[in-house]
């Protein structure tokens, strides 16, 4: 999750009681890192779990993709593409989509870019 409080709870509650889960599990002392994401919408992995969460509310798909891509571009990504597979809206066939946006063209490597960007600065 991108906000660590959820996950220490009121004065550290919560993290005592995740250690002392963890230490009963696997008999030896356990020390947990919590860190914060900074910016949560550039993390692909809470993008991720951002989408399956709306997905498992009935939310239609393809507004949780575009909502997903609104947010994580106006966090100034470069790019983003989706891939969702299965029964998107339940429907009894399964399939696949895929989703992208970008700012860069598809033919540019880091040095195409640095040349493009170099030359608009020029201008």
């Amino acid at each position: 999750t991108a906000r660590p409080g959820v996950i220490i709870g009121k004065g550290g509650q919560e993290v005592d009681k995740l250690k002392e889960e963890l230490k009963k599990l696997t008999k030896k002392e356990i020390q947990i890192n919590i860190f914060e994401v900074k910016r949560p919408e550039l993390d692909a992995r809470l993008v991720a779990d951002g989408i399956a969460r709306q997905l498992e509310a009935r939310i239609s798909f393809r507004r949780a993709i575009k909502m997903a891509i609104a947010s994580t571009m106006r966090m100034g990504a470069e790019g983003i593409k989706v891939k969702i597979s299965g029964r998107l809206n339940g429907a009894e066939m399964a399939r696949s989509e895929t989703v992208s946006y970008t700012h860069l063209r598809a033919h540019e490597t880091p040095e195409h870019l640095v040349c493009r960007l170099l030359l608009e600065k020029k201008k």
